[in-house]
């Protein structure tokens, strides 16, 4: 739905289903668009799956792909798109169509010691809207997860296993601080930014000095808003990334004049 999805997987027959997995090299680009403080409508909380990419240098890999990593993936592809779901699962005296698939004793115990504690966590009540919006759907996320990991490890089984439950609940543990990092890019772009300019720096595309609008003005990729720009340079030198050449400032009639920045000698070392 966003962009070209780079990986698609498809299947075919009467219950064809397609998985997208979208690759966005900087995500709160498209976050700051959609979700504001003034438009929450709840659609950047249906991305579920959100990871953060860490920002790296270029690393040339040569070397041959893992192929019994490759069989193993497409056996379980296979396996799952010939899979008779009204076989696997349960159905009880309403005829439930399709049927069900019930939690083991165990996971449910596993699953309530989970849930109220998490629901009534000061994370979800002091977070702000969206966020506590996209983390109020980690529940039924839990059930999807746990009903996929079910299918791809242990289908002939009539209940999801315990360990089938904890599994989905690593995932949530492992998501929820992605997802935390992607709200915090709508709130405190300057951070984000600032983590760009450190990438420009250590290529050592920087200009020996300058100001904030002169960054902006490069058109860089995450690097357009002037503001965001501006507040990232100041964030940087507070942290002793950057030295300020020139502290700006009113100078006689008119607007105040921007800091000049440069590279501190120390962060290069």
């Amino acid at each position: 739905m966003v962009g070209q999805p780079s990986k698609a997987i498809r299947s075919t027959g009467s219950h064809a289903a397609k998985f997208s997995f979208l690759n966005l090299r900087y995500p709160f680009l498209y976050v700051r668009k959609a979700y504001s403080g003034e438009r929450n409508d709840g659609f950047l909380q249906r991305f579920q799956l959100l990871v953060w990419p860490d920002l790296t240098g270029f690393s040339f890999v040569d070397q041959y792909p893992d192929s019994k990593a490759k069989e193993r993936v497409m056996e379980l592809f296979n396996r799952v798109n010939e899979l008779d779901g009204g076989a696997m699962g349960q159905r009880d005296e309403l005829g439930d169509n399709p049927p069900y698939v019930r939690l083991s004793s165990a996971a449910y115990e596993l699953f309530h010691s989970w849930y109220e504690p998490f629901m009534s966590s000061e994370r979800i009540k002091v977070q702000n809207s969206a966020m506590a919006s996209h983390l109020g759907k980690y529940p039924g996320l839990v059930g999807k997860l746990a009903l996929g990991i079910h299918v791809a490890d242990e289908p002939e089984a009539g209940e999801v296993s315990e360990r089938t439950l904890l599994k989905a609940l690593g995932w949530v543990e492992y998501l929820t601080p992605h997802a935390e990092r992607v709200y915090h890019a709508v709130e405190h772009p300057e951070t984000v930014v600032a983590e760009l300019l450190l990438v420009r720096m250590r290529n050592k595309e920087l200009p020996t000095s300058f100001k904030a609008w002169e960054i902006s003005r490069k058109q860089w990729k995450g690097l357009t808003d002037r503001e965001a720009v501006k507040r990232a340079c100041r964030l940087l030198f507070e942290f002793g990334w950057f030295v300020e050449l020139d502290a700006g400032g009113r100078r006689g009639i008119g607007r105040p004049a921007d800091p000049v920045y440069g590279v501190s000698p120390r962060a290069m070392q």
